[in-house]
């Protein structure tokens, strides 16, 4: 009786020749001397019937798979288990208890936890040794197949291992110590445990029997020479970890290999699921639901309770697929076999491949995917029901290979929830050998909220469920109505005394002087201001307020030279400053271009929230706390809402002239046009505003986590978050991602403008928001107008790299082809080179055609950055 099933050469190499064991029996074999007087119980170990302890890879089947013992069941949640553990190479983890079969009863006060030791054979050639948590004596009662039968006994020792197992690992046990029977009997071991816990080998190198008591029996030799090599390493750990064991003192070993298969991870347990994932979005009206650790730092614990009080997930920031056991084949992992799909009026509609991109991280041992040219689309839910709200699902597929080649396999919890019959019946009973009641009873309801999933996928065409090797949904935010929401109450309660206006003494007003660069300018007020609505706190970074205070704003009118320009009033521009900037950096770059013949429009700078005079000392405007960014981009929103809303009330001829037949501004013709952060904050204006819907934005970016790690405004932020190549940077990057989407002009960029009637919402303009101050609630207006923008870049540009602009241009719909600056440096505007004076001129047709005949267009010249 050969332990192989296929000849092999006398190396007798340990590992796959033992898989074979399950064909060897040792009746053969002459008996080991025992005391005849005395029945004693033995610890069986026997392949043939088959008994022999567990876990163990001589129960694999000879393709090293596990046997399927579901195969003659009927189609059930069960015959679902084995099946797929059937596929498994290897144990499954979780197999973490240790049953030892026994010919009879034994005395559980002889048993305790320093009779079995458990090990495992480390990479590096060390081995450790496992803690077990319990050990005790089990008689099972196997009720009769036929009807009235008697039912039969077994028995068996059973040990819990305390310390966790691993995937792809391999493990071995003994069983030693003065184990008795009920009577008190010393127990023995089996035949096949005598022979191999022998020191030297039982066959020689032609395979002839070495030992008297198999003399004449060298199939039976070779085959307990396979066991022996089998159990050689677990019999020498034994044996180095006890200097006073000997190998008489085994009453039984065995060897086992975790699953060597990739898995796709599902554990809601562990909280490790795909994400984000519906699973943490269960509070009472559809929060999230992420846990705080209480030893978290201030603004960690801020950040996670920001994301809980959301009623969904993000739209911009990448997520992330886990995965367990051998390293994924990279090639494999596509959007063949990874597919994202949105419902559409409840029905599914994939995302094509450019939509989104997968990466296998193997350091990590993941898939991180997430959106291109576009966010994920947006749920409408303000004005909605929330019980329409539609999600994204996902599905990774079979098609994903490890580098062997084999399939991923799903997680063992997904099994039952691709299951499609009940793992509990009506009364809370398991229907699964394996599940206690309160898991099946949890995983009933998940499976029966998975169906849904499953249905979506034989829709997109994956019908066959065995296909599937995990699924997950996640429902995303309307992240617009932040900045919608805040803008409208600031512009209503800014408005409750009546129409706006700036204040400012007509005597300030100032002719610039010659050569001071504003020669196409013939007045120029600074020292007016208006008030807006301040929401943020100064004594919590983490929040805004719920009653706002007034604050004044000081702004700059510029008004071109009326001897020049004749045809007034003017059209107003907004302008927009950089970062660290403020209103006469905008003024200085864009006011006397914009007031020049043609073009003749006037312009209004402001500050923005903690620049110039509204700077606070050491209160930066971006900076590693996302949530203070956000609000302070909000607020910027809520600033530009008013003061579009003064001019649009006249209120900036006041501060001006006192003449009120003068007529400087034409309130109907608002544009808008900034640089760098002016040009970022600009996008989200005048995608929630109605007053303005003509742009130019210099060198802005979109996806403000990327503009921060790429560029070179973020080397501060950078510092405070862990290193860049850790799986803790990439998952709080997006979490800061989520954080700070609210105010991210990507989330914006989709709605500026939409000219196919086939759109979807997630790409048409926001509908106007409108809030009532007496009754404190909000509602729906008409959707907003379509805009028209311009968008130019610096070729160069390391402060917001090109990739963060095109990004934005793209979401938007916009070209760069002739508005890319080639070799251009960030602030390349500012200089007076033909790169600058050409985008100004740019920027000023730009607006002024649009404004004054409603179609916005560059001049023939102009195009190609000018021919630069």
């Amino acid at each position: 009786m050969k332990i192989f099933r296929k000849p092999r050469s006398y190396a007798w190499t340990a590992g796959p020749l033992a898989l074979a064991l399950m064909a060897f029996a040792v009746g053969c074999a002459e008996e080991v001397p025992v005391d005849e007087d005395i029945q004693r119980v033995s610890i069986v170990f026997d392949p043939a019937i088959p008994a022999i302890p567990l876990p163990s890879d001589l129960a694999l089947e000879e393709d090293g798979t596990m046997p399927n013992l579901g195969a003659d069941l009927q189609a059930s949640a069960q015959a679902d288990f084995y099946a797929y553990v059937g596929t498994l190479h290897g144990w499954l983890p979780g197999s973490n208890t240790i049953t030892i079969p026994t010919s009879g009863e034994i005395n559980p006060d002889s048993l305790g936890t320093e009779n079995v030791r458990v090990f495992k054979f480390n990479a590096d050639g060390t081995t450790s040794t496992l803690d077990v948590a319990e050990v005790k004596f089990n008689a099972v009662e196997t009720p009769s197949a036929e009807d009235g039968g008697a039912a039969s006994m077994s028995y068996e020792i059973a040990a819990k291992i305390a310390t966790p197992l691993t995937l792809s690992s391999h493990y071995g046990f003994v069983l030693t110590g003065d184990i008795k029977d009920t009577d008190n009997n010393q127990v023995v071991r089996s035949q096949a445990i005598h022979f191999a816990t022998f020191e030297t080998p039982l066959v020689d190198e032609n395979g002839v029997a070495t030992v008297d008591l198999l003399a004449g029996q060298d199939e039976t030799a070779q085959s307990l020479e396979g066991l022996r090599q089998f159990l050689a390493p677990t019999v020498t750990a034994a044996l180095e970890a006890d200097p006073d064991l000997t190998r008489a003192d085994i009453l039984s070993a065995n060897a086992w290999r975790t699953a060597t298969d990739a898995f796709a991870v599902f554990d809601p347990t562990a909280a490790n699921v795909p994400f984000p994932n519906e699973f943490v979005r269960n509070g009472p009206n559809g929060e999230v639901t992420m846990p705080v650790d209480p030893e978290a730092d201030a603004l960690t614990a801020a950040v996670i309770n920001e994301l809980n009080a959301r009623n969904g997930f993000a739209n911009t920031a990448n997520g992330w697929l886990p995965f367990a056991g051998a390293p994924l084949d990279p090639a494999t992992v596509n959007a063949d076999t990874i597919v994202l799909a949105r419902t559409v009026d409840g029905f599914p509609k994939v995302y094509p491949a450019e939509r989104y991109f997968l990466e296998y991280k193997q350091d990590w041992n993941l898939v991180a995917f997430g959106p291109l040219g576009s966010p994920f689309d947006a749920n409408e839910v303000f004005g909605g029901n929330p019980d329409d709200n539609e999600v994204t699902a996902g599905i990774i597929t079979t098609g994903v290979k490890d580098i062997n080649g084999l399939e991923v396999k799903p997680s063992e919890a997904f099994i039952f929830l691709r299951s499609q019959h009940p793992i509990a019946d009506d009364d809370g009973k398991s229907l699964v050998k394996e599940l206690d009641d309160a898991t099946a009873v949890a995983l009933e309801s998940a499976r029966l909220s998975y169906a849904q999933l499953f249905v979506a996928g034989l829709v997109i065409g994956y019908g066959d469920r065995k296909e599937i090797a995990n699924a997950w949904a996640f429902q995303t935010d309307n992240s617009t109505d932040e900045q919608q929401k805040l803008s409208a109450r600031g512009k209503a309660l800014a408005l409750e005394g009546g129409a706006l206006s700036a204040q400012g003494n007509v005597a300030d007003v100032e002719t610039p002087p010659t050569g001071a660069g504003f020669a196409n300018i013939g007045m120029m007020q600074k020292q007016a201001s208006f008030k807006t609505e301040f929401f943020l706190d100064p004594t919590n970074p983490f929040g805004l307020l719920e009653a706002p205070v007034e604050q004044d704003v000081a702004i700059t009118v510029s008004v071109p030279d009326t001897t020049v320009c004749t045809d007034g009033p003017f059209p107003v521009i907004i302008l927009g400053h950089g970062l660290g900037g403020n209103r006469d950096k905008a003024v200085d770059i864009f006011a006397d271009a914009l007031a020049a013949a043609p073009y003749c429009m006037a312009s209004v700078a402001m500050d923005f929230p903690l620049h110039g005079p509204r700077a606070v000392p050491d209160v930066p405007f971006m900076s590693a706390n996302a949530i203070a960014t956000k609000n302070n981009f909000l607020q910027a929103g809520v600033d530009l809402t008013i003061l579009a809303q003064v001019i649009k009330d006249g209120g900036l001829e006041g501060v001006l002239d006192a003449d009120a037949n003068t007529d400087l501004i034409d309130e109907d013709s608002i544009g808008y046009t900034g640089v760098s952060l002016g040009g970022i904050l600009g996008t989200n204006f005048i995608a929630t505003n109605d007053d303005v819907t003509v742009a130019a934005l210099n060198v802005p970016g979109a996806r403000l986590t990327e503009v921060i790690i790429t560029g070179s405004l973020g080397a501060d932020i950078l510092e405070q978050l862990p290193p860049t190549d850790s799986f803790s940077f990439f998952q709080t990057a997006s979490l800061l991602q989520w954080t700070i989407e609210p105010a991210d002009p990507w989330i914006f960029a989709p709605h500026i403008a939409s000219n196919d009637a086939a759109d979807l919402d997630a790409d048409k303009p926001l509908y106007s928001v409108l809030y009532d101050v007496s009754a404190d609630s909000f509602s729906l207006g008409d959707r907003l107008s379509n805009n028209q923008v311009m968008i130019q870049m610096a070729g160069d540009d390391t402060t917001v790299p090109n990739p963060t602009t095109e990004l934005l241009a793209g979401a938007m719909g916009v070209s760069l082809e002739h508005t890319t600056f080639e070799g251009a440096l960030h602030g390349f505007i500012a200089g007076d080179d033909a790169a600058a004076t050409c985008a100004k001129a740019q920027i000023a047709t730009w607006l002024s055609s649009g404004l004054r005949s409603g179609t916005a267009e560059l001049a023939s010249e102009q195009l190609n950055a000018c021919g630069l």
